[in-house]
């Protein structure tokens, strides 16, 4: 029996690579945030991210805190939808804003 001795060699040329990624977007559409604020007292403001409405006064109708919600910065250029039962606000963020923090209430009341 003989040691065999066998060579391999193995050769190649260089080739640039490309590489391509593709991928696939399918837009979902939010979900609109409703919160309710029950009002308690007969003058008041509403505020959203640290800004406040004017004073509202009485029992003021839904589209009157809606107009009022729509003049905040904190809102504009978006818009709020609000409605009322006979004890809530209740008011709708746009889809688009997604997961917004809690509408805050405080009393301008002197009594």
């Amino acid at each position: 029996v003989l040691n065999e001795i066998q060579r391999i060699t193995v050769d190649s040329s260089a080739i640039s690579e490309q590489q391509q990624i593709a991928f696939t977007v399918s837009p979902t559409s939010g979900v609109s945030e409703v919160q309710s604020v029950q009002v308690d007292v007969s003058t008041f403001q509403i505020g959203f991210r640290g800004v406040y409405t004017a004073v509202l006064t009485g029992r003021p109708s839904a589209s009157a805190v809606q107009a009022a919600l729509n003049d905040l910065p904190s809102i504009y250029p978006l818009s709020v939808t609000v409605t009322a039962t006979s004890t809530l606000y209740i008011v709708t963020f746009p889809d688009v804003m997604g997961n917004v923090p809690l509408l805050t209430c405080v009393s301008t009341s002197t009594n």
